[in-house]
């Protein structure tokens, strides 16, 4: 994989909603990122959206201590910010 990218992006530091599976939601920042160019060692794309198929835009996001996720990766799509 390549490596989060931690600068050149309006969405870092940003806060955000997510809604996780049991219905729950959680604030975070977005703390890291990956571009719809990066690719890995072998040249394959860094991320492949399992909603279109295709190379996109993934965002790492850090929760508070206080929750039982600590960090997890989201696109775009499934984030609000706040």
């Amino acid at each position: 994989d390549p490596p989060w990218r931690t600068d050149r992006h309006d969405f870092l530091q940003k806060k955000v909603k997510v809604t996780i599976d049991d219905g729950s939601e959680l604030i975070g920042k977005i703390l890291g990122w990956i571009a719809d160019t990066d690719v890995d060692k072998e040249g394959e794309p860094g991320f492949v959206s399992e909603s279109t198929g295709k190379p996109a835009c993934l965002f790492h996001v850090k929760f508070g201590s206080s929750n039982t996720i600590d960090s997890q990766d989201y696109e775009e799509y499934e984030l609000e910010f706040i």
